[in-house]
């Protein structure tokens, strides 16, 4: 039987691990070549208002040691929107940044994915006051509408870092957003590689690998399976998940994952599968 490793996630669940000391404060030195990191669990942020999952993958202590040397940290700051001292719009963000050989290519990457954000919430803060203004409510009635956004690094090698971006989000529409989205990137240059190109390195095609997926995405949902979309066989539908990039990686594993709405109805929730390097390894046959 094949060895998985499955993580069963319900409506609101993330799986990303910050690799970044926060604030730098504390970071310890090594000899050269080295990256400093340590692993900070996501829900340290503050956000407590959706589940997160009681197993965190691995990134940082098992990783080979990349070479050459690159510092992180964390950096975090909050943009805010008030309308007569009513706190109309907040978002908490946070995200790594690098210092060192190749930090430029991959703070250019953070910063693009950044902008995409910004200009996310510039649109937001206009909405959520309309939506006061609107309401007539009193300043301690009107819930603040709420768009946070984190970055966390995953995994890394020698050539590769992985970041996977979350957003929580409550904009006054009577539903929750929790949004993934993974980034695989060259240490080189800060380039985004296709997951499709990252993935060629394993010894087993696209399709083999969304096949074992799909099968996992049934093991975990059991009988919501009525839920999924059956506009096209789910292996298929994985397979377009892994080519739209919703894949990362961590020391030992790959992730393959979809947001709510994305392969079944949102009450569905949301889809994992972890397969780890092994299996990838020995082409998704059995290991002892």
């Amino acid at each position: 039987m094949k060895k998985k490793l499955l993580v069963a996630i319900g409506v609101f669940a993330c799986v990303a691990a910050s690799a970044c000391n926060k604030g730098g404060n504390n970071q310890k030195t090594t000899p050269a070549p080295t990256i400093v990191v340590t692993q900070t669990p996501q829900v340290e942020v503050g956000i407590t208002n959706f589940p997160l999952p009681s197993t965190w993958p691995t990134a940082a202590p098992s990783t080979p040691t990349p070479t050459p040397s690159i510092r992180c940290t964390t950096k975090s700051d909050t943009i805010k929107e008030e309308v007569s001292g009513v706190a109309v719009f907040q978002s908490d963000y946070s995200y790594p940044s690098f210092d060192g050989i190749g930090a430029e290519g991959l703070n250019n990457t953070i910063t693009q994915i950044l902008t995409e954000f910004k200009n996310r919430t510039d649109a937001e803060k206009k909405t959520a006051t309309a939506h006061y203004k609107a309401s007539g409510k009193q300043n301690e009635n009107f819930e603040t509408e709420r768009d946070d956004f984190f970055i966390n690094i995953t995994g890394m090698t020698e050539e590769h870092f992985c970041f996977v971006s979350t957003r929580f989000a409550n904009l006054g529409t009577g539903e929750p957003i929790f949004e993934q989205r993974a980034y695989i990137c060259k240490r080189a240059d800060g380039g985004i590689l296709p997951a499709e190109e990252f993935l060629k390195k394993y010894p087993v095609t696209i399709e083999k690998i969304a096949k074992h997926a799909a099968e996992d995405f049934l093991d975990q949902k059991g009988n919501q399976s009525d839920l999924l979309f059956d506009n096209k066989p789910l292996e298929v539908a994985v397979a377009d998940l892994i080519r739209a990039n919703r894949v990362y990686f961590s020391a030992d594993a790959i992730y393959i994952f979809a947001d709510q709405g994305e392969i079944a109805q949102k009450s569905a929730g949301s889809f994992l599968s972890v397969i780890p390097e092994t299996l990838l390894k020995s082409g998704l046959e059995n290991v002892g």
